[in-house]
């Protein structure tokens, strides 16, 4: 990462350079090149501050004037977008121009930052395809990795998904689920967790409504016991609610939808607005069976 910046940089130090190039030497040169790289090195560093503030926008505004930003930057500053601001197109940009600079494992890692945006702005071709390919480089990789093999496994899985290629998105979230609760050292629940909501959302669709009330359940079982504050529990709920409602049990499906509203105080949340709109659909159906 190193070595870009300096090869990138040195076109910028060139303008600053008296119009006698000889009376400038080349410790002069080299103070003017980490001025830059130690300002960039500064910047991002009181970005990554705001970001532990949670000041999302200030960090944003940072990571935007940081001339030259290496690949980390790029991704950092594209997942900030992607994730607290809403801003896909900016995510989208930041990415793609890393992917022009990353080599190696960092070209990997961006392939799986632009699958996550494609997946946001539901362009699910070109999420597959990206995770694809960052799949075969980890796949490829001498020492194995099953942390970042199982994050492409969830991405081609949520694509074909989206694409109704349930039998194929079932396989690849299952393999990802083995890799997570077989591995994966320490295991870490959350993530079990989100494999097994994405099953259950694949068998729902595929009709096996006692399977995908299984993984339901036990997703939410997961993260009863680790996450009780966390948001993903009132997303599980919300899930397994649904799930009682194809099944029937309008009772248990209230039961599931209340407890994720309990979950989250934050009324703006799109997690208790979605509950929300199942509970007013569960009540048309109790009042039509009425």
């Amino acid at each position: 990462m190193m070595i870009s910046i300096l090869d990138n940089t040195v076109h910028v130090a060139k303008a600053l350079l008296p119009a006698n190039p000889s009376a400038t030497t080349l410790p002069n040169i080299l103070s003017i090149l980490t001025g830059f790289i130690c300002h960039s090195s500064d910047d991002e560093a009181l970005a990554d501050e705001h970001m532990a503030r949670r000041e999302w926008s200030q960090a944003a505004n940072i990571f935007a004037c940081i001339i030259n930003p290496n690949v980390r930057v790029l991704n950092k500053y594209g997942c900030l977008l992607r994730e607290h601001l809403n801003n896909l197109s900016g995510a989208l940009e930041c990415h793609q121009q890393a992917l022009l600079k990353a080599t190696d494992r960092e070209q990997a890692e961006t392939l799986i930052c632009l699958g996550l945006v494609h997946k946001g702005m539901k362009q699910h071709a070109e999420a597959l395809k990206v995770y694809s390919q960052a799949l075969q480089w980890f796949e490829n990789e001498t020492k194995r990795d099953p942390v970042m093999i199982a994050r492409c496994l969830i991405g081609i899985g949520n694509a074909q998904w989206a694409r109704q290629q349930l039998t194929e998105a079932l396989d690849y979230t299952e393999r990802a689920l083995a890799i997570r609760e077989h591995e994966i050292k320490p295991k870490n629940d959350f993530d079990i967790a989100a494999c097994l909501g994405n099953m259950s959302n694949i068998l729902h669709d595929q009709g096996d409504i006692k399977r995908a009330l299984s993984c339901a359940t036990r997703a939410v079982d997961l993260l009863s016991a680790c996450g009780k504050d966390d948001p993903r529990l009132a997303a599980a709920l919300n899930n397994l609610g649904a799930i009682h409602i194809a099944n029937g049990d309008l009772v248990k499906a209230r039961e599931h939808f209340e407890r994720a509203l309990e979950s989250i105080s934050n009324e703006n949340h799109p997690h208790r607005k979605s509950t929300l709109a199942n509970l007013a659909r569960l009540e048309t159906m109790e009042k039509s069976k009425k």
